[in-house]
C-alpha cells in the first residue's frame, strides 16, 4: 500500500508498511488565514529507519532529455558570467561535486590557484556542467536544487524551473 502527501505542492509518496505518518494539527493553525511553514523533519519508521522530509526542493516529474539541454543552454552565459567570479565559484563548486553534477579533477580546477584566470575556470566547470546535464538530463534537477541554495545563483534556479515545467 502507498499513500501520497502533498504540501505546497510539492508531492511526496511513500510505501505506508515502511512508514508511520505522525501530522499534529493546532486548533490555531486551522483558524490561522496565514499559509503554514513546512519545517523539515524527521519522521519514526517502522523499518527501524528514519525518512527525513526535505522541503525547498525540486521534486518534478521527469523532463525530457533534450528540453534539458535547451533549459540549460538559455541560461549558460548568465551562469558563465556569475562563474567567472571567484568567490561565486569558491561557493557553488564544492555543492556541484557533492551531488555528483562534476567530477573531483574538475572541482580542483575551479577552485585551485593556477595560471589559468577566472573565465578560464569559469569556462572548465561550464564544459563539464554541459556534458553532464548532455548524457544525464535528469540531474538538471539537482543542478537547479545546487543553485537554488546558493544567494547569487537563485535567480538562475528560478528561471532554470520555470523553463523545464512551465
Amino acid at each position: 500500500m502507498s499513500h501520497a502527501l502533498s504540501i505546497d505542492g510539492i508531492q511526496t509518496s511513500f510505501d505506508a508498511s515502511t512508514v508511520q505518518w505522525n501530522i499534529e494539527v493546532s486548533k490555531n493553525d486551522l483558524l490561522s488565514t496565514t499559509p503554514l511553514s513546512v519545517v523539515p523533519s524527521v519522521v519514526p519508521a517502522t523499518s527501524m529507519e528514519n525518512v527525513r522530509l526535505e522541503d525547498q526542493q525540486v521534486h518534478q516529474p521527469s523532463l525530457d532529455p533534450q528540453l534539458a539541454v535547451k533549459v540549460f543552454r538559455g541560461q549558460f552565459e548568465p551562469l558563465s558570467k556569475l562563474l567567472s567570479v571567484s568567490s561565486n565559484r569558491l561557493a557553488v563548486a564544492p555543492a556541484l561535486f557533492g551531488q555528483g553534477l562534476i567530477t573531483f579533477d574538475c572541482y580542483k580546477n575551479a577552485t585551485e590557484g593556477s595560471s589559468k584566470t577566472e573565465e578560464e575556470k569559469s569556462t572548465g566547470l561550464m564544459i563539464s556542467l554541459m556534458s553532464t546535464i548532455s548524457t544525464q538530463p535528469e540531474l538538471l534537477t539537482e543542478l537547479i536544487n545546487v543553485l537554488n541554495r546558493i544567494e547569487p545563483f537563485k535567480l538562475i534556479a528560478t528561471k532554470l524551473v520555470e523553463a523545464s515545467y512551465h
